[in-house]
């Protein structure tokens, strides 16, 4: 199979993460495996981590001309045709970090009868699709050439009303894809520790996250100084780069924490930097379904995040600490019970729900990308 991943998104985040993962394991199974995204700074590292792992690359030019905003409709259909009338691929798997980033290829596919997956990521409010998109999407669906994919429950009911699809045809699968566990060497972690400048007796409370809005940060900022206070042992480390940046080093400033945060940016081994970890947090405000909770539910982490999107259901009832969003006080407690417990319990049922979700979304995905039988979500 001649696989081609599109993705429309300006940042490197957790959706580029998961279609490199796709990637390697779609090359793993013998298919070759090209990429189409926008060539800009923030993802240049994308754009060579898919050549190092074999794959051709092509730049998605109208992506980076209007960058940060989305191409219009037009423009995308214009070059989707374009990229379609000179290369031959068999099925193109859309890696979407909104709904509404690359209809224009997504019309594209549908018209041309293209086989395609599309990947919504985080869909957390209606948008608006013009006519001709949906039609082209209803008609691709029927000809069984084009699958949709949300990665939560919640996602369903709003790309079901944008798109104008029935609700049964969307296909809830959570991001799981390659949230492998790494080896440990002798004096690795301690290794990890000294890189991210963690000290000997510091507990850490790590996250791995974009920097912007969604994610939290000033709420786990305001979490931190609760904290804090009765623990001063707790280093808050962030894994990630954004444009929150420079709004989180204020809040941090303000908050007197300079010597509570590490601001790591972002790295490739954050499977041995979960290993360090003492609590994964993800404090965010709204979510699809984070890859990094289940990297950390891979490596068995005690976990507290929000009740917010796909979380609840991918995490399960008893994996972690749940607690609802933008509230510092809630965030504060969940961390203090987690470091206190030491049972293990909740990290294993995470570790055991992880590990059956990952085998059936895989299986279920590729079910898809190869164009094989596959059982619909209830």
């Amino acid at each position: 199979m001649r696989l081609l991943i599109v993705l429309p998104g300006t940042e490197r985040g957790g959706c580029e993460h998961y279609a490199l993962n796709v990637a390697e394991m779609a090359r793993q199974r013998g298919h070759e495996v090209s990429a189409c995204l926008p060539l800009l700074p923030a993802t240049a590292t994308v754009m060579r981590d898919f050549e190092r792992t074999g794959c051709k690359t092509h730049e998605w030019h109208c992506g980076s001309q209007a960058a940060p905003r989305w191409p219009t409709v037009e423009s995308q259909q214009r070059e989707a045709n374009e990229l379609l009338d000179n290369h031959r691929f068999d099925q193109i798997m859309l890696a979407l970090p909104a709904p509404d980033s690359a209809l224009g290829m997504l019309l594209a596919c549908a018209q041309r009868q293209q086989r395609c997956v599309a990947v919504f990521q985080l869909c957390c409010e209606s948008f608006t699709v013009p006519s001709g998109v949906r039609l082209a999407c209803r008609t691709a669906l029927l000809d069984r050439k084009l699958h949709l994919i949300t990665v939560s429950r919640e996602s369903v009911a709003l790309l079901s009303q944008g798109l104008g699809i029935p609700p049964n045809h969307i296909h809830i699968l959570h991001n799981t894809a390659g949230a492998a566990v790494p080896a440990i060497a002798n004096g690795s972690l301690e290794r990890v520790r000294i890189a991210l400048g963690c000290p000997p007796e510091g507990k850490v409370m790590l996250t791995v996250a974009r920097i912007t809005k969604q994610k939290g940060y000033r709420t786990l900022v305001e979490a931190a100084a609760r904290l804090r206070s009765g623990d001063k042992e707790a280093i808050f480390v962030w894994i990630g780069t954004g444009p929150g940046e420079k709004n989180l080093l204020q809040a941090i400033a303000s908050a007197q924490l300079d010597d509570a945060f590490l601001l790591a940016g972002w790295r490739t081994d954050i499977g041995m930097c979960l290993r360090i970890a003492d609590v994964f947090v993800l404090p965010s405000l709204w979510e699809g379904s984070p890859l990094a909770l289940a990297e950390a539910m891979a490596h068995g982490c005690r976990i507290v995040a929000t009740r917010v999107g796909g979380i609840p259901d991918l995490l399960g009832p008893d994996g972690g600490w749940l607690v609802p969003p933008d509230n510092p006080a809630a965030l504060a407690d969940a961390m203090t019970d987690a470091l206190s417990d030491n049972s293990g319990r909740r990290p294993r049922n995470a570790r055991n729900r992880w590990t059956s979700t990952c085998e059936h979304h895989h299986a279920r995905l590729f079910a898809l990308l190869e164009n094989t039988h596959i059982t619909r979500s209830p």
